[in-house]
């Protein structure tokens, strides 16, 4: 886990980039499309000798990589988990009965989760980290 300002996203991700060993394949994975921080040319530049892609979560899945990035794991509308409440057509259509909160955005960190081969960096903020990685922070 990575914890940093709101505006030091791009940042961090491009030293992330710098450090990871050469010839490793990354994974640059966002709740959607809207958030990318850093354009494939400017990835390109940072990591001649990495195969980088950057895609949503849903476009992850069955796709395995080295390592993953995952920016904004935060508490807000655009951060994982969102908290932008289910309307009732993803209700409608949910699987299951679940009854503990986020269910199906938890399944789906678990698929961020499992992508990574050897390491997955979250990035979070200081001040809002995730549910999820609260959860993942604490002892049980």
């Amino acid at each position: 886990m990575v914890c940093v300002n709101k505006e030091n996203y791009k940042n961090t991700i491009k030293k992330l980039l710098t450090k990871i060993p050469p010839v490793a394949s990354v994974l640059i994975l966002e709740r959607n499309k809207l958030g990318f921080y850093l354009s494939m040319r400017e990835i390109k530049e940072l990591s001649s000798n990495h195969a980088v892609s950057k895609m949503s979560i849903h476009n992850s899945k069955g796709l395995e990589a080295d390592y993953v990035i995952i920016p904004e794991v935060i508490n807000s509308s655009a951060g994982i988990p969102s908290l932008i409440p289910s309307t009732r057509i993803e209700k409608a259509f949910s699987l299951s009965d679940d009854d503990y909160p986020h269910a199906e955005k938890r399944r789906l960190f678990y698929v961020v989760i499992t992508r990574a081969k050897k390491r997955c960096f979250f990035l979070t903020e200081y001040d809002s980290p995730s549910t999820f990685i609260n959860e993942l922070l604490t002892d049980k």
